[in-house]
């Protein structure tokens, strides 16, 4: 995702996502958003024969095979298996085998959790976590400030508010788009953590 947008447009790219949270978008359709008004680049939608569907795929093959149908202007992404056991390796590595959420050393069922869904397999856009903390930050139900590194819990989950303030501590400067474009859609999907975190910096 960072790859399409220029350097010197990330502050107000992060800055865009922001003000527009309160919008139902995906980080792929902010990116394209902020391409089209901002840069003479375009989004990866392509007008195809109907019914058609189009494997763009250079060899050798790339992380990401990029899949664009046309009509539903949507573009899925298939994992290279290869690329994501690399990816989860060097994670394991870096996270020291556990789980970036919780803690906790549990390197036979880990999964490496990508920060910006799917295009980027660079370490600074993972972090290792439980498959239920995976599945519950894919779903929007668990949030990181990118300002604070602090982890908020939807209060939908009362079981796991112990968790609910605690700090992340990444081994690496992790990728701060992302992480900006994640918190848009925790606070979105959770409306009373934009309050939350209001409390937080006044603390």
């Amino acid at each position: 995702m960072r790859e399409r947008i220029p350097a010197a447009q990330h502050h107000d790219f992060r800055k865009f996502v922001f003000e527009k949270r309160a919008e139902n978008r995906t980080p792929t359709q902010w990116a394209d958003i902020w391409i089209v008004n901002n840069t003479s680049g375009t989004p990866p939608h392509n007008n195809v024969m109907p019914e058609k569907v189009v494997n763009h795929v250079s060899k050798p093959a790339p992380a990401m095979m990029k899949l664009i149908a046309e009509g539903a202007r949507r573009t899925i992404y298939q994992r290279n298996a290869g690329a994501q056991a690399g990816f989860k390796s060097r994670l394991m590595a870096l996270w020291k085998g556990k789980c970036g959420i919780e803690g906790v050393a549990l390197s036979g069922v880990l999964e490496a959790a990508h920060i910006t869904h799917g295009e980027d397999f660079s370490d600074d856009n993972g972090i290792l976590m439980t498959p239920t903390m995976h599945a519950l930050f894919d779903r929007h139900l668990i949030g990181i400030d990118p300002h604070t590194l602090r982890i908020h819990i939807s209060r939908t989950l009362p079981e796991l508010h112990h968790q609910d303030g605690s700090q992340l501590n990444p081994p690496l400067k992790l990728n701060i788009t992302g992480l900006m474009m994640r918190w848009a859609l925790y606070q979105q999907t959770n409306p009373n953590s934009l309050h939350d975190s209001v409390v937080d910096i006044l603390k």
